[in-house]
């Protein structure tokens, strides 16, 4: 015959382990939690373009976004930005990373 003491002796390595994966299981969600916290999120400008070699022209403008508080409207074209002219000095893919995706929310874009 089992007496009640004897069952939760046989129970204690059961107990322990499902303790230690429900620790291990909190601190992996928690430093992901962090991680994706942490992590600046993209820069939206609010608008969708049309690239070409010596510019970008704007094709459509979304309501509420930078792009529109600072006055952009469609069909209005990009020819350089920070400076750095999208025809000559640099591909325009590399440019908009360089510029918006490593960006932070509210810095200046000229």
């Amino acid at each position: 015959m089992v007496t009640t003491a004897s069952q939760a002796h046989k129970l204690r390595p059961l107990l322990l382990a499902a303790a230690l994966l429900l620790a291990l299981a909190s601190m992996l969600y928690g430093a992901a939690w962090m991680y994706y916290v942490r992590r600046p999120a993209p820069v939206e400008v609010g608008f969708d373009l049309n690239y070409t070699p010596s510019a970008v022209e704007i094709k459509r403008v979304y309501s509420g976004s930078p792009a529109e508080g600072v006055g952009l409207k469609p069909h209005d074209r990009i020819v350089a930005i920070n400076g750095q002219d999208i025809a000559s000095r640099s591909p325009w893919l590399n440019l908009q990373e360089r510029t918006w995706q490593k960006s932070h929310p509210g810095e200046t874009v000229t």
